[in-house]
């Protein structure tokens, strides 16, 4: 739903965006992160047109008025959705073994509350990280180990032995980490204003939405864990990878588009890298 809202802003379409991302919000409170890539959007448009030109939609007030609509829009379809939820199935609290009453702003407050108890005073503990820790891969952890000769609660009887791993693609991190310091690059040191994608391989908006998407989903977990010492957890890291994606598939694409031997099969032997990984990584085979 983070993806598809944000498909819909570029589409100019800011108030289907913000009902989409509604959807996603009451799927997990984490959607609204996507509202900072947007501000972090708009703003870097703002700044190019004052410094290179570009539409006159990249203005101050249109991009305000187009925040405002998505903002507004899926606070509002939030609110309309949890009310409905509520009315079908009253929420409960299991940390207290009561049900919450009072509505859907009731619901929203007890969110707020039980999530700034998730704490961890000490340092991550178990399978929890800290979120700089994610960029590096630093500490995979174990979602599911099956061992027939030490079966868990419920998986007697299960084979082949499997292990799935929770760890980010090494290459695609990689591309991803290196193609978002090259999309900064490009977003400082363009010669030439941006422009909407698909205007030219060299002018477009794929670096800024990159960095945007990045910085708007993981920095709020990063401050949170410094500032509060919040629990966080590698898998959170999943909406933070669209950003990544984008910046790897641009610097692949950037080095095809050199026409140059070297540079191109450097992309190839890329893209059979995460082939590789795939296979290797997730339990199509046997773990030992």
């Amino acid at each position: 739903m983070m993806i598809w809202a944000m498909a819909f802003y570029l589409w100019r379409r800011p108030m289907l965006a913000g009902l989409t991302l509604a959807v996603g919000t009451a799927f997990k409170e984490v959607a609204p992160y996507v509202l900072i890539a947007v501000a972090l959007l708009e703003i870097g448009r703002v700044i190019a047109r004052w410094r290179r030109g570009g539409p006159e939609e990249w203005r101050v007030r249109p991009a305000l008025v187009r925040f405002g609509f998505i903002t507004a829009t899926a606070a509002l379809g939030f609110v309309l959705l949890l009310t409905i939820m509520d009315s079908i199935a009253t929420p409960y609290a299991d940390a207290t073994a009561q049900l919450i009453t009072g509505g859907p702003f009731a619901e929203i407050a007890h969110i707020i509350s039980y999530a700034s108890q998730q704490s961890s005073p000490n340092g991550p503990q178990g399978i929890a990280s800290y979120p700089w820790a994610w960029l590096n891969d630093l500490k995979p952890i174990t979602y599911l180990r099956i061992n027939p000769s030490l079966p868990g609660h419920g998986l007697y009887a299960i084979h082949p032995v499997s292990k799935f791993l929770g760890m980010i693609s090494p290459p695609i991190l990689f591309a991803g980490m290196l193609g978002l310091v090259y999309s900064g690059y490009r977003l400082v040191r363009r010669p030439r204003g941006l422009a909407p994608a698909g205007s030219g391989p060299w002018v477009s908006e794929v670096p800024l939405l990159a960095v945007a998407w990045f910085l708007g989903t993981w920095t709020p977990f990063a401050l949170t864990s410094l500032i509060d010492q919040r629990t966080s957890y590698l898998y959170y890291m999943l909406i933070v990878m669209p950003g990544l994606y984008v910046a790897a598939t641009y610097l692949a694409s950037t080095l095809w588009r050199l026409h140059r031997a070297s540079a191109s099969a450097l992309a190839i032997v890329w893209g059979l890298a995460v082939v590789a990984a795939v296979v290797l990584m997730y339990p199509f085979i046997p773990a030992f």
